[in-house]
């Protein structure tokens, strides 16, 4: 249990300290653009959902997303993709909830044995209080436990709901969409070597000629 706690507190450490370090880190940190990025590595990104591939933050990512998905109209794909981003973002939410539940379930029964038993509980609280601000963590851990059990459930209800919404959308072909351009425009294009925003330029060509 104690290595689940170390786990648990290196999981919630990392949320706080993105969330109180995101305006220090843009301030010198230079992130990439449209221009710079490879289309192999952005459809390789819009399929995973990881966007440390592209050192960027996700604030930053939302951008070129939009800008690509305001250039590019595939609704069905946009549908897909915002569906998957934000399962992703519950599952990882809902583990930290999970374990943090456990690890005050685990605090309430050997509270007299953990000598920083107020700080470990603390620390939860603030972290908890980062993913869900109006939460009210008031009162005895029992309280608490309470909340976190709603929370659970909230997110849990909204994770079913937008894995509803993913399952009417369609799975985007993005191999089919790049040979689809290269055939209206009667070239053949290297997704390694293509920058997202030179495909931009190119997809528009493509609509002029169809």
């Amino acid at each position: 249990m104690f290595t689940k706690i170390k786990t648990i507190f290196g999981q919630l450490l990392k949320v706080k300290v993105l969330k109180n370090s995101k305006n220090e880190i843009q301030n010198f940190l230079t992130f990439p653009t449209l221009n710079q990025i490879s289309l192999f590595d952005w459809f390789e990104v819009l399929e995973s959902g990881d966007v440390t591939k592209l050192n960027t933050t996700p604030e930053h990512f939302e951008k070129l997303y939009d800008e690509y998905f305001d250039a590019i109209d595939d609704k069905e794909a946009k549908y897909y993709i915002d569906a998957s981003f934000k399962k992703k973002k519950l599952v990882a939410k809902l583990e930290i909830l999970v374990n943090s539940h456990e690890t005050l379930t685990y605090i309430y029964k050997y509270a007299t044995k953990l000598e920083n038993a107020v700080d470990l509980e603390k620390r939860l609280i603030e972290t908890i209080n980062i993913l869900h601000p109006k939460a009210k963590m008031l009162g005895t851990i029992e309280n608490k436990l309470k909340v976190v059990e709603q929370l659970i459930l909230i997110n849990t209800n909204e994770f079913k709901k937008i894995e509803i919404k993913e399952r009417k959308g369609k799975k985007p072909n993005f191999v089919k969409k790049v040979i689809d351009v290269g055939l209206a425009l009667n070239i053949k294009i290297n997704q390694i070597e293509t920058t997202v925003a030179e495909f931009i330029e190119l997809y528009k060509q493509a609509l002029k000629t169809s």
